[in-house]
């Protein structure tokens, strides 16, 4: 995806980002923890247009936590993008972008062939030092 459609999808779902990522990953959210039927309407209004359009079937929550993979992704320097150096980059992320962090964190968790296809990689050796990342951070209560 280009970096302009991934900034303008970030700059639309900001709100929701940043709430679903104040969450612990520990907690099981729903659509009602991003706020009142207002602003529930209108986030996920944003999101199915933007699914439709991106041909993703995905959760309201699940694809707010896609674009901040997306968005994590694309702010890491080329060399950072690599399979084997990616895993490290997310604990550089954490600190700057930690509720972004922890929605890549909690999409990886449940469906982790979207960051390994984003990366490039089917190695297990990736996956397995991404899953010890969110392990270490589930149990923080990141």
């Amino acid at each position: 995806m280009e970096t302009k459609t991934i900034l303008r999808r970030y700059a639309d779902h900001y709100d929701a980002i940043k709430k679903i990522g104040s969450y612990p990953l520990s907690k099981q959210l729903q659509l009602s923890d991003l706020g009142d039927v207002k602003t529930l309407k209108a986030v996920s209004q944003k999101c199915y247009i933007d699914m439709k359009k991106d041909k993703y079937e995905l959760s309201v929550i699940d694809y707010v936590c896609l674009i901040s993979t997306w968005f994590i992704f694309n702010e890491a320097p080329e060399e950072d993008r690599k399979p084997e150096k990616f895993p490290k980059r997310i604990g550089v992320a954490l600190i700057v972008r930690t509720e972004e962090t922890r929605n890549l964190l909690r999409l990886f968790n449940k469906r982790p062939e979207f960051l390994m296809d984003l990366i490039g990689s089917k190695d297990i050796s990736v996956y397995s030092e991404m899953a010890r990342f969110w392990y270490r951070f589930y149990n923080r209560k990141l």
